[in-house]
């Protein structure tokens, strides 16, 4: 009875036109349907690439913030130590060429004192300028040598002011070669006492680890 029924419903022209409609309706349905999805992926795509892009400029800001903020404290150390600063400028126009010509990778803009004292004070710089001038103290060809002592000297009480975790070295006169402590000139005997202090060594002085070991003369 139930198959006799479907027969009939099959061969009815309304009932056959219903279907077709049904069906054309499932599939516009389903069209719909990727179609919103397809947007849908599109959107979530463009919000992602929007949100990477913001991640990208607040970090540009940022660092401009930061390079602003560096700018500012560098011109506040070039006021308070404008004497300083005039003093190792002058003392770096006095090197001598070949001089001058190896430090250039640290002095990159050497055109007026400010930016010169603006890249001799940052901590990097201060490392590779104290590593310079133990090199050419130990090969002793260098006739700056003084002259960049000095220069070190007054930059380094200025980046001790910058960074106060740091200190120098307790190092006096008459006390026993150290070699965790010092660093002895190729002059020097093989042992015995600090006779001269040739260049500042620093440590940490939360910690009391040594950063730098302190040049002397031993005799």
């Amino acid at each position: 009875m139930k198959k006799e029924f479907l027969k009939l419903l099959k061969q009815d022209e309304e009932v056959q036109k219903a279907i077709l409609t049904l069906c054309n309706r499932k599939s516009f349905d389903t069209s719909k349907e990727q179609d919103w999805q397809e947007k849908l992926e599109t959107l979530e795509q463009t919000n992602k690439e929007l949100l990477q892009e913001n991640k990208e400029l607040l970090q540009k800001l940022h660092n401009l913030e930061t390079k602003y903020s560096q700018s500012q404290e560098t011109l506040k150390l070039c006021q308070k130590n404008s004497a300083d600063l005039l003093a190792v400028y002058e003392k770096y126009l006095q090197l001598s060429f070949d001089t001058k010509d190896s430090l250039k990778g640290l002095f990159k803009d050497d055109s007026n004192a400010i930016t010169f004292f603006g890249a001799a004070i940052q901590e990097k710089n201060i490392d590779k300028f104290w590593e310079y001038i133990k090199n050419e103290i130990i090969e002793e060809k260098n006739s700056d040598i003084s002259t960049l002592v000095e220069m070190f000297d007054i930059l380094f009480a200025v980046y001790l002011k910058i960074f106060p975790h740091y200190c120098k070295n307790n190092v006096t006169i008459g006390e026993k070669f150290d070699p965790q402590k010092h660093i002895k000139t190729s002059n020097s005997n093989t042992s015995g006492k600090v006779s001269a202090i040739v260049l500042a060594g620093w440590k940490n002085s939360q910690t009391d680890k040594i950063v730098k070991q302190t040049i002397v003369k031993i005799d």
